[in-house]
Parts: structure tokens; sequence; C-alpha cells
């Protein structure tokens, strides 16, 4: 018989916890940019081990997004990629 001292953390009533394969439906991405983000990200939320299972707090996940997206400048609707667009239909027709 093996005495496993580690603790499980405590876990807040209310707080709602997503699995590994709920966080990558929530950002639309794959397994392999999780583990990249919570291996190279040190203000990625830490998962939390409950038995075999690594769960997120989804509030710590939607401050990161907050947090990660504040300096983002604003999209502009589209006119950069649409005068980049036109630039490259002018030297097409230049060129042709």
């Amino acid at each position: 018989m093996t005495n496993d001292t580690r603790q499980t953390p405590l876990i807040p009533h209310g707080e709602r916890y997503l699995s590994i394969a709920r966080v990558c439906d929530k950002f639309s991405r794959k397994k392999s940019w999780l583990y990249h983000a919570v291996a190279n990200d040190p203000t990625f939320p830490k998962a939390l081990r409950i038995g075999s299972w690594q769960v997120f707090p989804e509030s710590q996940l939607d401050a990161w997004v907050l947090q990660n997206t504040a300096n983002v400048p604003p999209l502009d609707s589209g006119k950069r990629l649409a005068k980049l667009v036109a630039e490259r239909r002018a030297a097409k027709k230049v060129a042709a």
C-alpha cells in the first residue's frame, strides 16, 4: 500500500471546468496547439488534475483571451485585405 501525499486542489463551487476536448472546441484549435500553449506560454491557465482527467477553469481561459486580445488592433473591415487583393490583381495585369 502506498501513501499518496498529493492533494487535489479544492474546486470552487460554481466554477465551470473544461476538458481538453472542450478547450480545443472553445478555441477552434487542435490538441497540439493546446499542448504548445500550456508548455510555452507562462500566462496560459494551468490545468487541474481530477483523477486521470485534466481540466481547465473556464473563467481563467476567458481572462486569458481578454488579456491576450487587449493589445490587438481592431479589424478594419477588410479594407487592408481588399487593398492587397487589388494590388495583386493590378500586378498580374501588368505582368501579363
